[in-house]
């Protein structure tokens, strides 16, 4: 099957992330893989078994719901129409190629893609198949009146991926003396919620200040933007009181090794305010940790299914507090961590490829009778 994805995205996130694992593994199941992306992305996607192909896409398809007018080049063209499918990874991409016979499916990240009942009656009329990440988009998606064409595809990780040596993930925790040691790995933005955490911190130290000193907190990640820049000045800002006391926080930045940093850690917190989706809690599962997320969320569907995590109430830096205390308190043993390495199992990048690729070959049947 020759398949070509398309991403109109400028900037790598876990969702490129997992683009790249999708089609790779694709490529090792015999199938002939081509990505066409924004210039920016590229050298990331540039692989041996992959065809990149480069086009500058704008940075605006759509206004109000409705598609503004977007063509690709002539060779462009015949690359998608020679195509057994297209997979589209962003709504951007979808005027492009709106107008082409070849079949396209679309995977939604999250309900920001889609606004309105306009957008979504044009994507449906255009796709084949819409994908939801998880069951929190496709209600969005079914409350816009989306049919029957959607359905659910998790997204997954490469588990089992020689550098990520999950047979021997780490069992035991990072030796320390007596802290508990608390990741929160994510872009600032108020969407991601870090000061969410910072408030639940003084919360607890104000209703259990033994057990704020036991917290050894760790902020990575970077900001894109100007707002996301002053937001990270905020957030630093409002960290300034803890860590005079004595409350041990540090920020570290953009990683590029988050499964080092997984390991270095005990618990990987998610206090995001949304979340469609839950790569990070997926890899800290993968490690054996545990993780806090918050409620109405993707990733608290992962933590329900597995129940690999402490869940709060969305929003609510009291409900996080608490969570902060049982995380301390309840310690998990070997055998737990085992557990979750295996659950986790569940979400390798081979699931996602092995459903996405039935799927796909009964579209192709569909469309050829």
């Amino acid at each position: 099957m020759e398949i070509l994805f398309i991403s109109a995205e400028r900037i790598v996130g876990g969702g490129e992330t997992n683009l790249l694992c999708l089609a790779l593994e694709l490529a090792r199941n015999g199938n002939t893989i081509s990505i066409l992306c924004h210039p920016k992305l590229g050298a990331f996607f540039e692989r041996p078994s992959i065809r990149i192909i480069t086009f500058s896409f704008s940075m605006r398809s759509w206004i109000k719901g409705y598609p503004l007018e977007r063509t690709l080049p002539p060779d462009l063209i015949q690359i998608c129409e020679d195509c057994d499918v297209i997979y589209l990874h962003s709504s951007n991409a979808i005027p492009y190629v709106a107008c082409l016979a070849t079949p396209k499916i679309w995977v939604c990240h999250g309900p920001w893609e889609v606004t309105s009942r306009a957008k979504l009656s044009y994507i449906s009329n255009s796709c084949s198949r819409i994908y939801c990440v998880s069951e929190t988009v496709k209600r969005h998606l079914m409350s816009l009146g989306a049919n029957a064409h959607v359905s659910i595809l998790p997204l997954g990780i490469n588990i089992n991926h020689p550098t990520r040596n999950h047979s021997q993930a780490s069992l035991s925790y990072p030796e320390t003396c007596f802290q508990s040691l608390f990741l929160v790995l994510a872009r600032f933005q108020f969407i991601k919620g870090q000061h969410i955490y910072i408030f639940s911190l003084y919360l607890l130290l104000l209703r259990n200040p033994s057990a704020a000193r036991l917290i050894k907190t760790t902020f990575a990640g970077r900001w894109n933007s100007i707002t996301s820049l002053i937001y990270y000045i905020l957030v630093r800002a409002i960290c300034l009181p803890l860590e005079l006391i004595g409350i041990d926080i540090k920020f570290i930045g953009h990683t590029s090794s988050p499964i080092s940093l997984i390991d270095d850690n005990h618990v990987v917190v998610v206090p995001s305010l949304y979340e469609s989706y839950g790569m990070v809690c997926i890899e800290a599962m993968s490690r054996g940790r545990q993780v806090i997320v918050p409620s109405s969320t993707g990733s608290a569907e992962i933590v329900l299914s597995s129940s690999s995590g402490i869940i709060f109430k969305v929003g609510s830096a009291y409900s996080l507090s608490c969570a902060l205390e049982k995380s301390i308190t309840v310690k998990t043993n070997s055998g737990y961590r085992r557990r979750l390495m295996h659950e986790s199992l569940s979400y390798d990048i081979s699931v996602q490829a092995s459903a996405l690729q039935a799927d796909l070959a009964q579209i192709l049947n569909i469309c050829q009778s």
